[in-house]
């Protein structure tokens, strides 16, 4: 709040004295009142209103030294500290017409004109304008005052009153001078803001809102002052220093008025002055800190003012041609061309971000240094210039709008420079994700940015020229990885080296190797968009057949070598296992497969399977074949535990390192082979290597089938074996031995036929063969329930399955060998 500069000296007026002012005691005081700059807050000089001659200053006081709010003495600085303090029983608010008497009494003898009413006049209205037209005094009391009806006007301007109606001048002031809390000397500042920072229930936010945003009333034409002016740019009060020279500038360029060049040169290097001031605020407006915000307000009510006038004078320059030459300033379109400048400096002169070091390339890190002071900069502006602006300005929009046309302009440019494959990437990720989906749309942003008025960052056919060198380029990735990733294993493996062990699993990376190439690309293909993954994945796995086709051949020549190698069996597993892997992923990937290469690849794996699990049976066979020899003879008979215990010990053994491989293939392996020891077994029974004269021995035998029985089931169901359906199988052989009645024995394999309807004529012969004491009526008789048996239907809810066609047994007595069914591994492979 500045006092405006009047033609007033202290020792004498304009005419060489001070006229004389009257008061409402009748006496003849008088005002002085100077401008002064100042440093800090909104600061005005005010001299008491003294009666002032040329002699010397006099004045009447009010009230008593005991009454008043202040110490006695020259006004110095203004402290609302102090006023707080004031006893409001001693000293009780005064209506608004005495407060103003005390300033300026009787209005009404002011005649028109008279230096004295223009001075009491420009008092008045620097009161007012300076901000204590709507300073809240509750706010600054932090109580409501006693007399309620006394608007917030009345008591700043009793304030006000009190603080200059004290005895300035008088001896008795100048007596308590060193004691007075307000600075010593001559007249005074009073800063409104230093006191009220004092205060702690005084919300300052707000006096500076309402300082800035209240509109300033039109000033006299003569009041103009350049240390006011000069003040309010040190303040950053931008719009009521605006406001000051809209109002010189109407008193210079009316139509009627006689102004020089020199003051109107004078003028327009003010408007020069506070213009490089509005700019350079609005140019920085993104970094401001809070507290310059209300600098930044101003600024803009400034520009708003301007264009206001601007409207204004271009309706009356046909009238007035003095105003041609001035206006319009375009202060609006000024604004938006410095914002852009801005920004293009801000989105060239870019800082480190953290995680840029991470990025392989130079144009890799500017791209997202780029993105990302886009990003910081909205934020920014949503969080504090937004609310400097009008809504008409749409500034987020605006914003938005200039950091993409800068954005979209560089990527243009780097589009026509050679850019590798992973920066081509790079630079589609941004455009397709990062940029809309992160930016734009983050979750501070979305609601003040219109994403969708913004156009494509590049056009349409770029894009999709983009599109298809990443494809290309992914394509071209992936077809020279799979074969060089499959070479690094097979070096090793054909070097003797051992699959690595982890859990007790034989385990490979080769299987996650090749599928990682497969789901970087798909990966990458998603951060871009879903459209352009979905094109990609299609592309890039018809490479899949052509390597599962290397990779079958490898393991073809691997298990039919003539070389010895030790590693060979932990190599087939750990490939069983790769196998498996290789079928999951191609299920899980199923809709991007052509149904014919989906087809193709899972036979290979089918085939790759069959492979190994022959070559794993086929070791398994050789393991046990000596022991077999031992099972159902004379030997047998007498130590039969050793045998079969040697002989599980060693499938055990086998097992355990077939185990090494993934669960599912292990279980199948592990099938086959509890099937193989049962057919074994069945087939050395009906050997006719033993034979049973008395029921003691067919008893002995039989329950010695039967414990052996309970072993190689307690032996698979170890590994988990799945074919339960395998364990009666011999119980019930036994028990064809074990009776001794024909008629039970036919019931007996009457049942078997039912389960087993695989089973023929000769295994039951071999079996009867064993027991000497049937005759040949009852083996005959007991033949003929094979021929009687009913073919099994197809609507039986229980299916059987098939056992003894594997199982292969002598034609006779003469020892002739009936063709049977071939091993389902009829590949003989070397170790």
């Amino acid at each position: 709040m500045i006092m405006e500069k009047t033609g007033f000296s202290r020792k004498g007026g304009a005419a060489g004295g001070t006229p004389n002012l009257p008061i409402g005691n009748g006496k003849s005081d008088g005002a002085v009142v100077k401008s002064k700059e100042s440093k800090t807050g909104a600061v005005a000089k005010i001299t008491s209103f003294a009666g002032w001659d040329n002699k010397k200053p006099s004045r009447q006081i009010k009230t008593s030294e005991d009454e008043s709010p202040l110490k006695r003495g020259v006004v110095g600085r203004f402290s609302l500290k102090n006023v707080r303090l004031i006893n409001r029983e001693s000293t009780p608010p005064r209506r608004k017409a005495e407060t103003i008497a005390e300033i300026l009494p009787e209005e009404e003898t002011l005649s028109s004109g008279t230096p004295s009413e223009v001075k009491h006049r420009d008092m008045l209205s620097t009161l007012k304008r300076g901000g204590l037209k709507r300073l809240s005094m509750i706010g600054v009391l932090g109580k409501s005052p006693s007399n309620k009806k006394n608007s917030e006007e009345e008591y700043a301007v009793e304030f006000m009153s009190n603080s200059i109606s004290d005895e300035a001048g008088s001896p008795e002031a100048k007596s308590s001078d060193q004691s007075s809390p307000l600075k010593k000397g001559g007249f005074g500042r009073f800063s409104l803001r230093d006191a009220l920072k004092k205060i702690p229930v005084f919300n300052h936010n707000h006096l500076d809102k309402v300082m800035e945003s209240t509109p300033e009333p039109d000033l006299p034409a003569h009041s103009f002052s350049v240390e006011t002016f000069q003040e309010y740019l040190e303040q950053r009060r931008l719009s009521q220093a605006s406001r000051l020279l809209i109002n010189e500038q109407q008193r210079l360029y009316d139509s009627n008025s006689e102004t020089t060049q020199e003051e109107k040169d004078e003028l327009d290097q003010h408007y020069k002055q506070l213009a490089e001031i509005i700019f350079k605020v609005a140019k920085n407006a993104v970094t401001l800190s809070k507290e310059d915000l209300l600098g930044l307000r101003s600024a803009v009510n400034a520009i708003g003012q301007e264009e206001k006038q601007d409207e204004l004078y271009l309706e009356e320059k046909n009238k007035n041609p003095k105003i041609q030459a001035t206006r319009p300033k375009e202060w609006r379109k000024k604004h938006d061309n410095i914002l852009k400048e801005a920004i293009k400096a801000r989105m060239e002169n870019l800082r480190d971000v953290p995680g840029d070091e991470q990025l392989s390339s130079c144009f890799q890190r500017k791209l997202f240094r780029m993105g990302m002071r886009i990003k910081e900069d909205l934020i920014s502006v949503v969080d504090n210039v937004k609310d400097c602006y009008p809504a008409s300005y749409d500034i987020c929009n605006f914003y938005a709008k200039l950091y993409h046309k800068e954005f979209s302009l560089y990527i243009q440019h780097q589009i026509t420079t050679d850019l590798d494959s992973e920066d081509c990437t790079y630079m589609l990720c941004w455009l397709c994700n990062y940029y809309p989906n992160d930016v734009l749309k983050d979750k501070k942003l979305e609601r003040h940015i219109n994403h969708l008025s913004l156009k494509s960052l590049i056009p349409d056919e770029r894009l999709h020229y983009l599109e298809k060198e990443f494809i290309a380029a992914r394509k071209e990735c992936i077809k020279g990885s799979l074969p060089s990733t499959l070479d690094i294993y097979l070096k090793r493996w054909n070097s003797e080296d051992f699959p690595q062990q982890s859990n007790g699993y034989y385990k490979t990376s080769m299987a996650d190797d090749v599928i990682q190439c497969f789901n970087t690309t798909a990966q990458t293909g998603k951060k871009i968009s879903e459209n352009l993954f979905r094109k990609v994945m299609p592309i890039v796995l018809e490479e899949f057949e052509p390597f599962l086709e290397r990779y079958q051949n490898f393991v073809k020549d691997f298990i039919s070598g003539k070389e010895k190698r030790e590693n060979r069996t932990s190599v087939i597993v750990v490939n069983m296992s790769c196998c498996e892997v290789f079928r999951e992923y191609i299920e899980d990937q199923k809709e991007f497969f052509k149904a014919e290469s989906k087809e193709k690849c899972l036979i290979i794996l089918r085939n790759m399977e069959t492979s190994g699990l022959q070559y794993l049976f086929h070791i398994f066979q050789t393991a046990l074949k000596p022991l077999y020899k031992g099972l159902v003879t004379q030997e047998w008979m007498d130590n039969s535990s050793s045998i079969i215990e040697n002989l599980l010990s060693v499938a055990d053994k086998q097992m355990q390192e077939f185990r090494k491989m993934k669960p599912g293939c292990f279980q199948k392996l592990v099938g086959k082979l509890h099937s193989s020891i049962i057919t074994e077994y069945s087939r050395r029974i009906m050997k006719r290597k033993i034979k049973l004269k008395s029921k003691e021995q067919q008893v002995s035998v039989a329950n010695q089938i039967c414990a052996e029985s309970k072993k190689i089931e307690q032996l698979f169901s170890k590994y988990e074996s799945k074919e339960d359906w395998l364990h009666p199988i011999l119980p019930k052989v036994a028990e064809i031995l074990r009776l001794q009645d024909a008629s039970s024995i036919q019931l007996e394999i009457a049942t078997m036929v039912r389960d087993y309807p695989d089973i023929r004529e000769d295994h039951i012969s071999a079996l009867l063969d064993m027991k000497v004491n049937l005759s040949p009526k009852d083996v005959k008789k007991i033949l003929k329930v094979l021929k009687e048996r009913e073919p099994e239907s197809q609507d039986s809810p229980i299916k059987s399955k098939d056992f003894f066609s594997e199982v292969q047994v002598a034609q006779s007595r003469k020892g002739k060998w009936l063709p049977k069914t071939l091993s389902k591994f009829p590949i003989q492979t070397k170790r």
